[in-house]
């Protein structure tokens, strides 16, 4: 493992990108920064983090070329391993929102975001970002439901504590990946999944907004909603959002 620590920095996922077509780096160099000024979460969203507060890393994890249709089970593999290393500080209350998002109480604490690098159908590679709130106590008014650890636990976290747990936990993870336990690594994600089994307000992509029950997650990361007098639909990222 090589652990890179940055003060500023565009972005950890572009960062690692950039370094990863200048250089050879072994498998899970590892990429921190202080502060992001073009932070990234899923569908070009923006990460806002104060300067020095949170957590900003990004991994780059080789692969052995596997097949671009199991891709989600990355997803899955670190989505689990925010989750256990949260828990670890507040074991009361966690959830992993359908991707890949880790609430608490409903109120948002991490993020991931996931580029691979794929050759045909097979991934050699993948940069894997994750965002912690950690420290930060104000966030902007344009960000609705978002919380931290010092915000939860009333004390302040030692950011490299997080770190070093999360990396254990996400090396743990993804050799599962490798090892292809993929029916645990699914049964385990759905198991933890925010609003499994309860009925939810949705919109779609055509803003019609429906009730709906989650009943699992496909293989390929599609969301299986059973609606009313509907049956059971399943939905891309960007064909559903939770209202």
């Amino acid at each position: 493992m090589n652990i890179i620590k940055l003060n500023a920095i565009d972005s950890t996922n572009e960062f690692l990108k950039r370094l990863k077509r200048e250089t050879p780096l072994i498998d899970f160099t590892v990429v921190t920064a202080e502060f992001q000024t073009k932070g990234k979460g899923q569908m070009d969203t923006v990460w806002d983090s104060e300067s020095g507060k949170n957590l900003m890393v990004s991994v780059l994890k080789k692969l052995d070329h596997l097949d671009v249709s199991l891709q989600f089970y990355i997803s899955i593999a670190t989505s689990l391993a925010v989750y256990k290393t949260l828990k670890q500080f507040i074991p009361e209350k966690l959830a992993v929102k359908w991707p890949n998002d880790i609430l608490s109480d409903n109120y948002k604490i991490a993020g991931i975001l996931i580029e691979n690098s794929v050759t045909g159908h097979q991934i050699s590679n993948t940069i894997i970002g994750i965002g912690i709130n950690v420290n930060q106590l104000n966030f902007s008014s344009a960000i609705q439901k978002v919380t931290s650890l010092q915000l939860l636990l009333k004390a302040e976290v030692n950011r490299d504590l997080v770190l070093n747990l999360l990396l254990i936990n996400l090396e743990n993870e993804l050799s599962r990946v490798i090892q292809y336990d993929f029916e645990a690594l699914k049964n385990e994600y759905e198991s933890l999944l925010y609003k499994k089994g309860i009925p939810t307000m949705f919109e779609d992509h055509r803003n019609s907004k429906f009730a709906g029950i989650i009943k699992s997650v496909s293989e390929s990361g599609k969301l299986t909603v059973e609606i009313e007098n509907n049956g059971l639909k399943s939905f891309s990222l960007k064909e559903i959002k939770f209202l």
